[in-house]
């Protein structure tokens, strides 16, 4: 009979199970290690787990929230990012949705005392807006334009701080072109925004970030070819 396991982090016993001795030479600790990343997942699955992307109004069709936020820490891993990088892109969207927690605590104390202060930063440089502020039609430009500002002020002073926006930029400029290509110009609908509104902010990004890591970096390259697919794709329907 198969051993009854307990999944739970502090009580997992390697030793319950079958390993081969190469897997037990290999094998460095008994206890799986709460890191850092792991924790940030942990958080973000707390506050974003009951969202979803705006992919469509379908309860079968919706994509679980947290798809985005691997998204970006999946660009950000590829590039070499630092810890407080990745946990920042896991995090990044916590400011502007959940500003409170689930249990009702601030959310940016909750970020700072697990994380510490750098990686606060780097989630409040990709902040859109306030934490709380409201979100329509009536301040997206607004929003968008204070946030390029933020972002060239960040140009000047502190350019690795702008590495989480620009992935999350490229996950959801990607997301975008996507849609675009499977139901086409109706993706427009979804945002607070025209679609030439749209295409202004990530053309205005793109302007930064190329300042900021140069236009060969590789992010930067896929984003200038969502921003140019954006408008290719949306003028063949």
């Amino acid at each position: 009979m198969a051993p009854e396991v307990d999944l739970r982090v502090d009580r997992f016993d390697p030793e319950r199970f079958p390993l081969t001795r190469a897997r037990r030479k290999r094998r460095r600790s008994k206890v799986i290690p709460q890191t850092k990343t792991a924790q940030a997942f942990a958080l973000a699955e707390w506050l974003h787990g009951d969202q979803y992307r705006k992919n469509s109004d379908e309860e079968a069709l919706k994509i679980p929230y947290l798809t985005h936020l691997i998204d970006v820490m999946s660009l950000l891993i590829q590039v070499g990012a630092s810890d407080e990088q990745l946990i920042a892109g896991l995090l990044h969207d916590a400011l502007e949705d959940q500003p409170v927690t689930p249990d009702g605590q601030v959310t940016q104390m909750v970020i700072s005392q697990m994380f510490g202060a750098r990686v606060l930063e780097l989630v409040e440089a990709a902040t859109d807006g306030s934490a709380g502020e409201s979100r329509n039609s009536n301040t997206w430009k607004s929003r968008k334009q204070a946030h390029l500002d933020e972002m060239s002020v960040h140009l000047k002073t502190d350019p690795q701080a702008l590495l989480v926006p620009l992935a999350d930029k490229l996950a959801n400029g990607q997301a975008i072109v996507n849609d675009l290509h499977h139901v086409g110009p109706v993706v427009w609908d979804r945002f607070n925004a025209t679609r030439d509104e749209v295409i202004w902010y990530y053309t205005s990004a793109l302007a930064v970030f190329e300042s900021a890591f140069g236009a060969d970096h590789v992010l930067v390259g896929r984003l200038r070819r969502v921003v140019a697919a954006m408008t290719s794709q949306d003028q063949a329907k």
